[in-house]
């Protein structure tokens, strides 16, 4: 009787085959962490030594979870009734979390970082915590030709009472996966074994010297959770993370920025938060994924539209849709293709926001425009978020998956909507969206008959709330095109405003450069002199006069006329402050000047 037997490639094949790239192996990472009840998932890389350290502060594994669980394939611990770590959780008193890793991916996706990890996890359970499990695993063993899965070893090493493994530690496990290399090079793998040999000389992480670099997590002293530290990095993760092509933002930042819904005024707290810094030196370090990239709460409530509500099991859309600064309308959507029969892909929420394409046609101010533009350049798009995680790639600009732009092209005019100028959520979960499957590799939703109908529910409601509220033959169009013809006239007047402004700015720089090339000619010392001069003239013409009321009479007009001449040079030459407008600071020394 014939039997199944399993490569070791197949490992390949179901981790770093089935992954787009490195952040959706970072995202399913995350994921893990999140399953694992961790508060925090923390990313180091350290780009000169090629180290990439990620840890969190979950419950971590024992040596059983490593050996019967992380290391078995097709694991069902995360989804069995009853089993794995949602039980551990309740039996510790913390809220229950919602399962989003079932297939085991995670763990596998890890070579698509680099091709070898070292694996360090402290449990801590109701009786409290347990050892510190370490574990070797070099990825590219599992391309060995001819070579079954079982052939391959994974050292594994424990450390009481929080202690971390040393240098001397991990050069013990990389000399036995070393040893087992030996063992299977044969003809047919020579090549693939020295790469794996160079490989092992390049893994010179040790987590006893790390520990006093990375902040948190700890696993030392009253620290759980698990922590991979991968050497080298693959060379594709550096292009991922550097802003290149006219300042657009990485593909890293685009697919982990939002990892938890944080955007949506009222959102849940999140009970999990990412982080990544990118350490390029000793000296500098970029935070690439930190919450204060992302859109805020502020941002939704000062976008020019906002657009609210939820689709029952029949794709119909109720809620609010407000138009700039107008109240709040109530509003229904239909989905004409119901027909009396509940969705397959379930009830679902959105929360919208939309920034007009022209600042003259926003209600934001110059500044917060252009700072809301910035953002909407890097992030903007429609997220979905299934109980309040990041299903990638949604929202990513690369991935219209509504076709907004398409129909925008066909006609700006009359489909409205534009991808790059909306941020917002789309709110699914677990129980109520289950047939919403993600693809194996976690390239989006399988193209199944929910997520058909999903997508055709939100292309309907963009469809008709474009023809209803920014058209103007539209059932709401006035409010939209009166809106907009307020806003116009507030722009040119604004406008007119400006260049009046710029006008007088322009006339008080000549008058202050005319009144320098008077000073530097020296006319008004001149003019002085002049008046001075006639002044002793009549001073002296005074003294001639020997009647005493008659001299007083001419001392005083003497002094009345030099003190008429001096006030009329006064007023030639000073240059007034005109109104209307701040002066910058340049010209304001040289006003005062």
């Amino acid at each position: 009787m014939a039997k199944f037997t399993t490569r070791a490639r197949t490992v390949e094949m179901l981790g770093r085959q089935q992954i787009a790239g490195i952040p959706t192996a970072i995202n399913e990472l995350f994921k893990n962490a999140h399953d694992a009840y961790a508060n925090v998932v923390e990313v180091d890389y350290y780009r000169p030594e090629q180290l990439f350290v990620l840890g969190d502060d979950g419950l971590g594994m024992t040596l059983d979870d490593f050996q019967d669980k992380w290391l078995a394939l097709g694991t069902d611990s995360k989804i069995v009734s009853g089993g794995g770590l949602t039980e551990i959780a309740k039996d510790l008193g913390l809220p229950h979390r919602t399962v989003l890793g079932a297939k085991g991916i995670g763990r596998l996706s890890i070579a698509a970082i680099g091709p070898q990890v070292l694996i360090l996890s402290r449990a801590r359970r109701e009786n409290g915590l347990r050892e510190t499990v370490a574990a070797f695993v070099n990825w590219t063993m599992f391309s060995l030709p001819g070579v079954n899965i079982e052939d391959i070893e994974v050292p594994i090493q424990t450390y009481p009472n929080g202690a971390l493994p040393t240098m001397t530690d991990v050069d013990r496990m990389v000399s036995t996966v070393s040893s087992n290399l030996q063992d299977l090079r044969n003809d047919d793998n020579n090549s693939i074994a020295d790469l794996i040999d160079e490989q092992l000389e390049e893994f010179l992480a040790d987590p006893s010297e790390l520990q006093f670099r990375l902040d948190k997590p700890s696993l030392t002293e009253d620290g759980c959770g698990t922590h991979f530290y991968i050497q080298p990095v693959d060379e594709s993760l550096n292009p991922d993370i550097d802003i290149v092509d006219g300042g657009k933002a990485p593909i890293l930042r685009r697919m982990l920025i939002g990892f938890t819904n944080t955007m949506v005024p009222c959102h849940p707290t999140h009970v999990i938060t990412p982080e990544f810094r990118d350490h390029r030196s000793a000296e500098i370090t970029d935070e690439i994924i930190s919450e204060g990239n992302f859109f805020t709460t502020g941002d939704f409530e000062s976008a020019d539209h906002r657009f609210r509500g939820e689709f029952d099991e029949f794709g119909q859309f109720q809620g609010d849709i407000q138009i700039n600064d107008n109240e709040p309308i109530k509003h229904i959507v239909p989905w004409p293709e119901a027909r009396g029969t509940p969705t397959e892909c379930g009830p679902f929420k959105i929360d919208l926001a939309y920034v007009q394409d022209e600042a003259r046609a926003s209600r934001l101010p110059p500044e917060e425009y252009g700072r809301i533009q910035q953002k909407l350049n890097f992030f903007g798009g429609l997220y979905i978020y299934r109980d309040g995680i990041r299903v990638l790639p949604y929202g990513n600009q690369d991935h219209d998956f509504l076709h907004i732009e398409e129909r925008r092209n066909r006609s700006a005019g009359y489909y409205f909507f534009s991808y790059r100028r909306m941020f917002g959520v789309i709110d699914i979960g677990i129980d109520a969206n289950q047939n919403l499957v993600e693809k194996a590799g976690r390239e989006g939703f399988r193209e199944n008959r929910a997520y058909r109908q999903f997508r055709s529910i939100l292309e309907n409601f963009l469809v008709q709330v474009a023809a209803e509220f920014f058209r103007a033959e539209g059932s709401e169009g006035s409010t939209f095109h009166d809106s907009r013809e307020e806003l116009n006239r507030q722009a040119i007047a604004i406008r007119r405003r400006e260049n009046l402004v710029s006008a007088k700015k322009v006339t008080l720089g000549h008058l202050i450069e005319d009144g320098f090339k008077w000073i530097t000619a020296g006319e008004p010392r001149s003019e002085v002199q002049t008046l001075i001069s006639g002044l002793e003239q009549s001073l002296r013409a005074a003294a001639d006069i020997n009647d005493p009321d008659e001299l007083m009479g001419a001392v005083l007009k003497a002094e009345d006329n030099a003190r008429q001449g001096m006030s009329e040079i006064r007023q030639k030459h000073r240059i007034s402050e005109p109104r209307g407008f701040g002066v910058s600071r340049v010209l304001r020394r040289e006003l005062d000047t």
